[in-house]
């Protein structure tokens, strides 16, 4: 939020006008990341957050949370096991 409010500053952007209400009800905002997958994505993206955390800690970042999601991924739940260990 500093580095956005930084950038808003340097360009004398206005802020938006304040959310009222449900945000998730309304279709004209921006939707935030609904998964780790995507959250990587957009971070991996963003310029100005990586270059405010430092490029070579972003980088860091996006790698050890793509390790994060494949391990993830390759894991067995509790649930899958006691699902799918009796019928297969």
């Amino acid at each position: 939020m500093v580095a956005s409010a930084a950038d808003g500053i340097r360009r004398h952007a206005s802020p938006p006008p304040p959310v009222e209400g449900d945000a998730y009800a309304r279709a004209d905002l921006a939707q935030l990341p609904g998964s780790l997958e995507s959250a990587i994505r957009a971070f991996d993206v963003d310029r100005l957050l990586r270059e405010a955390l430092d490029t070579r800690f972003s980088d860091y970042y996006v790698t050890s949370r793509a390790w994060e999601l494949k391990a993830w991924r390759e894991t067995v739940t509790d649930w899958e096991r006691e699902r799918y260990g009796r019928t297969v």
